[in-house]
């Protein structure tokens, strides 16, 4: 698990037998069977059918979230384009996933305060407004390409208006 690749070459000879060229060598890569810091975007495209989530003290779930899109920014940073969150008819939203150190891998929401919902879905008293997102003070989410689980840590708001104080997480599991 700690990044290292160990390459085996194994050169085949018989006295008796001259194999093919093409055919001598092989090559033989070693390492463990996953390393969170070879992250392959793609790899987390997909349904997340084991989806919780807690918005302060409330819980719900599970129910199913989609990672519909990605987009390589650097060799250890990217975003992705997440489903259905608050399963409630929201538009997707964005998060920056970085795993330089791929023992501390973070996913930041990309701050949005348009187009993901009316915020008459978090309290009805703010119907007609817009829903706001943003990340939480001190409070990064996290994923596992190696278990294929993503936690998003989230502050929710009403745009224009402010943000509730309660932390809004949501556990993306396959």
């Amino acid at each position: 698990t700690s990044g290292r690749k160990d390459t085996l070459i194994i050169t085949l000879q018989d006295p008796e037998l001259t194999p093919a060229e093409f055919e001598n060598t092989v090559r033989l890569v070693l390492r463990g069977t996953c390393f969170e810091g070879d992250v392959d975007l793609n790899s987390l495209l997909g349904d997340y059918n084991k989806t919780n989530e807690t918005f302060g003290s409330s819980p719900y779930g599970p129910y199913t979230t989609t990672v519909s899109s990605v987009n390589q920014l650097t060799p250890t940073s990217g975003t992705i384009v997440v489903e259905n969150i608050f399963d409630f008819g929201w538009d997707p939203i964005t998060f920056t996933l970085d795993w330089s150190d791929p023992n501390n891998r973070t996913a930041i929401v990309v701050a949005q305060s348009s187009g993901i919902a009316d915020a008459g879905t978090l309290d009805p008293s703010f119907a007609g407004e817009e829903v706001a997102v943003r990340p939480f003070a001190g409070q990064p989410g996290t994923f596992s390409a190696c278990k294929n689980t993503i936690t998003l840590k989230m502050q929710l708001g009403v745009a224009g208006l402010g943000y509730f104080s309660s932390l809004y997480t949501v556990n993306m599991a396959r």
